[in-house]
């Protein structure tokens, strides 16, 4: 199934990764597709040219997610902000605009990530009294065409968990 197939749907289940080969102007297009078929999910990029280490990566997210300012620059930190109450949303995607460079300088970092979007808890908000129910949470890895094998072999090697689309 290819991510510009209008069946796509990044949000059927939760704690999913996956790995497209598109060039920028296919990623705009999914992008502003999946915002109009989901109004109520949060769909946000983060720049993998930008993410090159994990400190450069929890900025970048800092700033894609609008995380809150107490937020502190590691995976706890991180993992507990994606998972609050707060984010106004009915499910999260993350594209990560040129995986192929994301922790290129951390190679360990990307297999932290995977594992914690795989775990899928991010729940929403819900009324006062009320437990909050489970919302997807997913990443999709876009790569240019040239980079996809040598990405999907990094996600391979690092025991990683994807489907490719």
């Amino acid at each position: 199934m290819s991510p510009a197939s209008p069946s796509f749907d990044p949000f059927a289940q939760t704690g999913q990764s996956f790995v497209a080969s598109l060039d920028d102007t296919a990623l705009d297009s999914l992008h502003l597709r999946l915002c109009e078929q989901r109004p109520g999910a949060l769909i946000r990029r983060l720049r993998g040219d930008r993410c090159a280490d994990e400190r450069a990566f929890f900025d970048e997210a800092a700033a894609a997610l609008q995380l809150p300012l107490y937020s502190g620059h590691n995976w706890n930190a991180f993992e507990e902000s994606i998972s609050q109450y707060w984010l106004p949303a009915d499910a999260i995607l993350i594209l990560v605009a040129g995986a192929q460079h994301l922790f290129s300088q951390s190679a360990p970092s990307l297999a932290t990530l995977s594992r914690i979007f795989a775990s899928g808890l991010s729940p929403t908000a819900s009324p006062a009294g009320q437990s909050p129910s489970p919302r997807p949470l997913n990443l999709l890895y876009q790569t240019s065409p040239s980079d996809h094998a040598a990405f999907t072999q990094r996600l391979i090697s690092s025991g990683i968990r994807f489907k490719t689309v």
